[in-house]
């Protein structure tokens, strides 16, 4: 496994030895409340798309203190004209045939469902799974089909911030709520990442842990980018950090392949 410049993956691999920190980011995450009326300047988000996942350990009985290989974010979308499905990162959920999603209603009611693999594609790190215990859903977010170097644009990286000591105490979904961090598409970048086979995109601050697999949005709501790493600049003199994210035209061709 290749990691450059320091590579910290947005999600906290506690049993591996990666580091997760994500200190250093230039601003603090954007005020959100689950109901849109609270914050109107966020409403253009859809917040209710927006999921946790844990994916199980293979193996709990070796593992009973920390039973879940991986805590993350994903979002629900439309695949082939029907609802019900989790577009997430690889690294999150790792090829586990079957993972954990917790879905948020408008009241912030907890809802906990299995999901089953339907694709995935660790070269553009991203998976696809299917709710097959949840009621019918009608809401999801759109994958945005505009060109991929529409740079300086503003995206709204979003998901579920999760700490490493959390991991370690073993708990299902650690408990936090939904952060947003307003940035600029500023270009790709070669870069491995996560055995990437592609040039992610570079967004101008960091990615914080648990965040992993989160939606990207632009100014419409639509879904720019998957989440995927936190990664320091050598030739950054100040320290920052910038993150990466999966673009949407990997994500549509993913989608159709």
């Amino acid at each position: 496994m290749k990691f450059i410049f320091s590579l910290s993956l947005a999600l906290c691999f506690c049993s591996t030895g990666l580091s997760a920190k994500t200190q250093g980011c230039n601003r603090s995450p954007m005020p959100l409340f689950t109901n849109s009326e609270d914050n109107l300047e966020l409403s253009y988000i859809p917040v209710q798309t927006i999921v946790r996942v844990a994916s199980p350990r293979k193996n709990v009985e070796n593992n009973p203190y920390f039973p879940y290989y991986a805590h993350g974010s994903g979002v629900l979308i439309n695949y082939q004209q029907q609802t019900g499905f989790i577009l997430s990162a690889f690294h999150v959920t790792y090829g586990r045939e079957i993972v954990l999603v917790m879905l948020n209603d408008k009241y912030d009611a907890k809802r906990l469902f299995w999901a089953r693999l339907v694709k995935e594609d660790q070269s553009v790190d991203l998976s696809l799974y299917q709710l097959i215990d949840a009621p019918k859903l009608n809401i999801s977010a759109d994958i945005y089909q505009g060109s991929d170097t529409d740079y300086g644009q503003d995206v709204f990286i979003t998901g579920y911030p999760v700490t490493p000591k959390a991991l370690f105490k073993a708990e299902l979904f650690p408990n936090s709520r939904i952060i947003v961090r307003e940035e600029k598409l500023l270009g790709e970048k070669e870069f491995n990442g996560f055995n990437l086979s592609i040039k992610p995109q570079i967004v101008s601050d960091c990615i914080d842990n648990g965040l992993s697999g989160g939606p990207a949005f632009n100014n419409q709501g639509h879904i720019v980018g998957i989440n995927h790493s936190t990664d320091r600049f050598s030739d950054n003199p100040d320290g920052s950090f910038n993150g990466y994210i999966i673009h949407s035209s990997y994500i549509r061709k993913f989608l159709k392949q």
